[in-house]
């Protein structure tokens, strides 16, 4: 029996943007995501980390994932022209200059989530200063930058951020890698840091500590509930009426291991939000009923977690959303908090293997 894990902090989600309209040069931009997830993946602290891309972004396209993933880092890559803008796509599929105005209104309505952009793009100095208004940490580039120095920095600069290593340094061991190869462009990347953007949010968090509002709770479990209602409405559950006990006991898991101040309480929202959904529906499930009446006052930690993490696991692999990727990385840190890191990837080779992947 797999005990509850203890209480820890969240992943930190890196939203990767790579852009590269149909009538600029071509870039690696593959290579350079592939590279950086290979490296996460190795990672000693890979389980802190949550990778998203979102490919040819428009300009809906990046509002809705910031809105969606509310990621602590950004990477852009692709073209920077300077003082125009960075290069992103129209409906077309063509170049479209976003302006450093845009850019810097975005991130100033994303400063309490965001922690660090990196715009890996010719020229993106420009864009990093106006950004660095309400981000702490940017990184931009000077002047033009080759294919393989941009991908030479990224993986550098995410192995230190996956060995636990600040952003700070993270820049530094990436300039440095650049010096070691037979690349001489590791003047190019500068970084830009506000302390104030930092001792606001610091400021922020302390009031928030003495004032606890629970708002915070609140987002903490967002991916989780989005997760439960997909869980709900997959056909997982309709496979297996009998399985949903063992989910559930892996969702309380998952709540510890979020640093949820009421696990019973916050299950018994998530049940009538999909009891409230089940009563709008035309039609609900059999196997549904004994579901929604299940008691959350029940004692979740003695049942076995590990098939409801599996099951977790299961629709991670068939959704392939980017909750699902959350739901992933979460079950991993749960696991490693109450099991080790050994075992929990005996477990996830177990799981693969199971599902033939």
């Amino acid at each position: 029996m797999i005990p509850p894990p203890k209480a820890t902090t969240m992943a930190r989600t890196i939203l990767f943007l790579a852009a590269n309209p149909k009538n600029t040069a071509r870039l690696r931009l593959d290579e350079e995501f592939r590279e950086v997830q290979s490296g996460l993946e190795r990672a000693r602290k890979r389980d802190q980390f949550v990778l998203a891309q979102r490919l040819a972004p428009r300009s809906a396209d990046i509002r809705r994932a910031m809105l969606d993933i509310r990621p602590g880092i950004v990477h852009f890559c692709g073209h920077g022209s300077g003082s125009e803008g960075l290069v992103f796509e129209d409906p077309l599929g063509n170049a479209k200059l976003v302006s450093t105005r845009a850019l810097g209104g975005l991130f100033k309505l994303f400063a309490d989530s965001v922690d660090c952009v990196l715009l890996n793009a010719c020229y993106s100095a420009v864009q990093a200063r106006g950004i660095s208004k309400h981000i702490q940490y940017v990184i931009g580039m000077k002047k033009a930058i080759g294919d393989r120095a941009a991908i030479e920095f990224s993986v550098a600069f995410y192995d230190a951020l996956g060995s636990g290593e600040s952003y700070e340094f993270a820049y530094h061991i990436a300039c440095n890698a650049l010096s070691w190869s037979t690349i001489s462009e590791h003047l190019t990347p500068i970084l830009i840091t506000n302390d104030g953007v930092g001792k606001k949010r610091l400021a922020d968090s302390k009031l928030a500590a003495q004032h606890p509002s629970g708002a915070a709770d609140e987002d903490e479990n967002y991916y989780l509930g989005n997760l439960f209602r997909i869980w709900t409405h997959s056909g997982l559950l309709q496979e297996d009426a009998e399985g949903y006990k063992y989910v559930l006991s892996a969702f309380f898991g998952l709540l510890v291991a979020n640093g949820t101040k009421n696990p019973p309480e916050t299950m018994q929202q998530f049940l009538n939000e999909a009891k409230r959904e089940a009563s709008e529906a035309t039609s609900t499930p059999k196997s549904m009923f004994g579901f929604l009446e299940f008691d959350v006052s029940g004692p979740y930690e003695s049942l076995d977690v590990e098939e409801g993490y599996f099951r977790l696991w299961k629709l991670a692999c068939q959704e392939r959303r980017m909750i699902c990727a959350y739901c992933m990385a979460t079950v991993r840190l749960a696991l490693t908090q109450s099991v080790g890191e050994a075992r929990q990837q005996q477990l996830i080779g177990s799981w693969q293997k199971r599902l033939n992947l």
